[in-house]
């Protein structure tokens, strides 16, 4: 909140408060948020690649596991982009990612050097109906 300064002529105005050094400091809250989000001072990093800082007990930013499981979705079906490949392979053996029930199957599949999940139940559908009317 702005202190109220005394202008020559005596008017009241609004001044943006100050540090020692004079400068502008930043709204109450503001400051203590920045110091705490700053990947620098936390050494935490959203786990997709992107650098963000992830909220308190978080490990990505907000929609950026689902942008993981697009990276390793593509990693699996061979149409990911150069930096898209490298940061997949940069978590893929991160215990977090390994939990996560969406990153998590596709993470071991690419480890493994394995097919995406979906892709290989599809051809197992397929396969089935396949020999269900050879046999019919």
């Amino acid at each position: 909140m702005a202190k109220r300064t005394r202008s020559p002529k005596g008017a009241a105005t609004d001044a943006a408060p100050t540090t020692p050094a004079g400068t502008p400091a930043a709204p109450e809250g503001q400051a203590a948020a920045e110091a705490t989000a700053s990947p620098e001072s936390t050494g935490r990093r959203c786990l997709c690649g992107c650098g963000e800082t992830p909220k308190p007990r978080r490990d990505y930013r907000q929609g950026h596991d689902a942008r993981l499981v697009g990276f390793f979705t593509r990693a699996l079906r061979g149409q990911a982009t150069a930096d898209e490949a490298a940061r997949a392979q940069a978590v893929i053996s991160h215990p977090a990612v390994l939990e996560s029930s969406k990153a998590g199957p596709l993470a071991r599949a690419l480890a493994a050097g394995e097919p995406h999940p979906d892709d290989t139940a599809r051809l197992e559908a397929r396969q089935k109906a396949e020999d269900a009317s050879k046999a019919g």
